[in-house]
């Protein structure tokens, strides 16, 4: 059983915020690309709104190919663009400050993005998701769990968001690992043996540990598991 915690608690380390980047970064990239490439109500509009969408995507993929400065290129971006793209160069600016474990300067842009109500649902939801990995990935020690989790609350709640299923693992972490409340941790992970419309790995973790912090809240005694 010790092994199999130790397992877990190494999903709150400083190389998942990157790993994850560094999974799923290629694919926000496009996802946030076909958004924003996709909006359209007029054919004069469509033509203009794809030539400065092109012309703003290529600003985005350009600097990030500006090795060390790529970082501080797409900030530079994100202040001249409009919403989607400035998204776009927010997320892919925080994820280069994590793959060079400045972890913090991350979370400040991602924060960036989800106070952006301008900006696409989704990619609010998964600056949500990041910004709370990378907090704990710098250490996050004066970050108080509930802070953390007030910000997953909104991923949380999106039934139909592509993110909630990572923002309920993240959630029941915190609460077994930070706060040894497995009780509650088990609770974010409810359905897990029902949920049909996500990745195969991701239910097979929700599943595993809603399992494990299930047998290990009815052998917690509820005044240890709140301490």
């Amino acid at each position: 059983m010790s092994d199999i915690f130790r397992e877990v608690d190494e999903a709150l380390q400083q190389e998942k915020a990157v790993r994850f980047w560094k999974e799923y970064g290629p694919t926000v990239i496009l996802a946030a690309i076909v958004l924003v490439l996709s909006t359209a109500a007029t054919t004069g509009w469509m033509t203009w709104n794809a030539a400065r969408n092109a012309t703003e995507t290529a600003r985005v993929v350009g600097a990030m190919e500006e090795g060390d400065s790529a970082a501080a290129a797409l900030q530079e971006i994100a202040k001249d663009t409009r919403s989607n793209h400035e998204a776009l160069a927010l997320l892919s600016a925080a994820g280069l400050l994590n793959d060079q474990k400045e972890f913090l300067q991350a979370a400040a842009l991602y924060q960036q993005i989800y106070d952006d109500s301008s900006a696409p649902r989704e990619l609010r939801d998964l600056a949500r998701v990041l910004h709370v990995r990378s907090q704990l990935a710098a250490g996050g020690e004066d970050t108080q769990s509930a802070a953390l989790l007030d910000i997953l609350k909104p991923v949380l709640s999106n039934d139909k968001g592509p993110w909630q299923w990572q923002a309920k693992i993240d959630a029941a972490l915190i609460a077994a690992h930070r706060d040894q409340n497995f009780a509650a941790a088990a609770a974010y992970l409810e359905g897990a043996d029902e949920v049909t419309t996500i990745p195969p790995s991701l239910s097979l973790r929700a599943r595993a540990l809603h399992q494990l912090y299930t047998a290990q809240a009815a052998t917690t005694p509820a005044t240890e598991a709140q301490e």
